[in-house]
């Protein structure tokens, strides 16, 4: 009666203890996931973080071929400004050319029908 007492005492302990056991197991397990939980949401933040900064210097860089596509564009109209200029000034410079030639012509035929005139 004794032994059997001793073997149900031993078996109740034994089964106390294993008890206890998984209680402690169960919260190491709990205690690493919520240690994985804030590991994945560290993670996370720093993923929502990069990725924010990546958006951020994609617009920069958007903005950045936005405005060399806007000075290429303008850079090209002051070269055909340029050019439309020159040759406006070409146009002048033959214009003024003709009539400089022009005035002496007659310059030139009034001196003569004077000299001619004195000549007679």
């Amino acid at each position: 009666d004794d032994m059997d007492d001793r073997i149900a005492q031993l078996k109740a302990d034994y089964e106390a203890l294993l008890r206890q056991k998984d209680e402690e197991n169960r919260q190491a397990i709990e205690r690493v996931n919520q240690y994985r939980d804030k590991e994945k949401e560290q993670q996370l933040a720093e993923l929502r973080d990069a990725h924010k900064l990546a958006i951020s210097e994609l617009q920069r860089t958007h903005q950045s071929l936005q405005l060399n596509d806007f000075f290429d564009r303008e850079k090209e109209t002051a070269k055909e400004n340029i050019a439309l200029l020159k040759e406006r000034m070409s146009e002048n410079a033959r214009f003024f050319a003709r009539e400089v030639e022009s005035i002496s012509d007659k310059a030139r035929r009034k001196l003569d029908n004077r000299s001619s005139h004195f000549l007679k």
